[in-house]
This record gives C-alpha cells, sequence and structure tokens, in this order.
C-alpha cells in the first residue's frame, strides 16, 4: 500500500502533466495543488484529505526539485517554476508501478 506522500506526489505529477500552468510561482503552484486535489476529493477520486495540508504541497515540492522534475527560473524580479514533464511522467510511472 502506497503511503499519504506517494500518493499526493502522484497527485501533483499528475497537475503538472495535465493541467499546469508554465510560469507558476510557488505561492501559486501550492493553491493550484490544492484546488486540484480538492476537486479530485469532491469528485470522490481521491480519499486522501492530506493533500490538502500545504506542508505536504510544500514537501512535495521540494522533492519534486531534488529530483530535477521542475526546477526554478528566476525571470525578471520573479521565480517561476518550470516543469520537466518527461521526469515528470516517469516519476508518476514508476510510482503507479509500486
Amino acid at each position: 500500500m502506497l503511503s499519504v506522500v506517494c500518493i499526493f506526489v502522484q497527485v501533483v505529477c499528475r497537475y503538472l502533466c495535465e493541467e499546469t500552468n508554465e510560469n507558476l510561482t510557488e505561492k501559486e503552484f501550492i493553491l493550484a495543488v490544492r484546488n486540484f486535489a480538492l476537486k479530485l476529493i469532491l469528485a470522490g477520486r481521491l480519499k486522501c484529505y492530506e493533500a490538502l495540508s500545504s506542508d505536504l504541497q510544500k514537501n512535495a515540492l521540494a522533492a519534486l526539485l531534488r529530483l530535477k522534475a521542475v526546477r526554478k527560473v528566476k525571470v525578471g524580479d520573479q521565480v517561476t517554476l518550470k516543469v520537466n514533464k518527461i521526469a515528470v511522467n516517469s516519476l508518476e510511472d514508476t510510482l503507479d508501478e509500486a
């Protein structure tokens, strides 16, 4: 059985592959992922209410940054997140097999 963190990382990967805007700031990312998780919960497709935790969302982002699935890019005065969709898809596939 997958841990809550693994399940949530899968949710984040799904969000990054399906719905992400390439120019999200970290704050916008956290809000967007929370909204995505809430939609899944309300639709009955996700039973993991911990997915609404800001700490879990921040930890998932930190893990994705360490895995180089997401990187921070400075554009002008703002830092945005750049998604490596190949790495994100690979990570999601790996977690699906677990």
